[in-house]
């Protein structure tokens, strides 16, 4: 277990069923001895949260996030294992309270959630996980009254693509009175950007899961003078934006391309 020193001195929200929350006394007690004091309990019904494929679905998981992010109050759940009872169900709590810098509190020592280890996982069934998790989180966001993360990503890309077109059509290229030509990429260059194959790229196109904001397909042009595929920033731009949404491209690579991306459009 990650031994991660924080500062329990302060409220935590605790989060169970109906009978765990009901413990008043007992909680109360337990947290006390870490010097903390509950400050708002978020019960579900019993059996509710494990029956769950998506905690998202479960209105106080959701609610006891939304103000936990709100107020930046770590969260603590007494008996995991009985009321959440799924370990992705636990990773998908622990992991939506760290992006937002909290701290997932666990059994009656109030000790921080691990970040490595736990019961073995089929690929699939962690694959699947990291789609629910984003949904989790936007579920938070959401009734936080936050923005999520991707949205305004998007957002922002758009204008700044509105922005450079804009530039480009009032900017002469080196030819007197000719407009300046919308820098383009190949398959190889698209792939290379995105720490990927050509063959990724091409997969990607043909199976029709690059998309904009809107979930129209991306559909490149052809490269003049040859028989690839051209295309533009805001086309690369959606097809990163797509990738990571997928969870086949890391924050990380995204961050990259689309900092170079903006540069090359400029």
């Amino acid at each position: 277990m990650t031994d991660i020193n924080i500062n329990t001195s302060h409220d935590v929200y605790v989060l169970g069923d109906t009978d765990t929350c009901g413990r008043t006394d007992m909680l109360t007690a337990a947290a006390a001895e870490q010097g903390s004091v509950i400050g708002r309990r978020f019960a579900f019904a019993a059996g509710e949260a494990s029956a769950a494929d998506d905690l998202s679905t479960v209105g106080a998981v959701v609610e006891a996030l939304a103000h936990a992010v709100a107020t930046r109050t770590d969260v603590w759940v007494p008996f995991w294992l009985q009321d959440l009872s799924r370990e992705q169900h636990l990773r998908a709590v622990h992991f939506t309270l760290r992006r937002h810098g909290l701290h997932l509190l666990l059994g009656q020592r109030l000790t921080p959630c691990p970040e490595e280890g736990g019961l073995n996982q089929l690929d699939a069934a962690v694959r699947a996980e990291i789609g629910s998790l984003y949904a989790l989180d936007d579920a938070v966001m959401a009734a936080a009254g936050l923005q999520a993360l991707g949205p305004e990503i998007e957002a922002a890309l758009a204008a700044a693509a509105a922005e450079a077109a804009a530039e480009a059509a009032a900017d002469p290229g080196p030819r007197s009175g000719w407009p300046r030509r919308e820098p383009l990429l190949s398959t190889a260059q698209t792939a290379a950007l995105l720490g990927k194959s050509a063959a990724w790229v091409s997969r990607g196109l043909r199976e029709k899961t690059f998309v904009y904001a809107d979930g129209t397909a991306v559909t490149p042009m052809r490269q003049p003078n040859a028989n690839g595929h051209a295309f533009t920033v805001p086309m690369v731009q959606a097809i990163a934006l797509s990738a990571y949404r997928r969870g086949t491209l890391d924050a990380l690579r995204l961050e990259g391309a689309l900092a170079e991306l903006a540069g090359s459009a400029r």
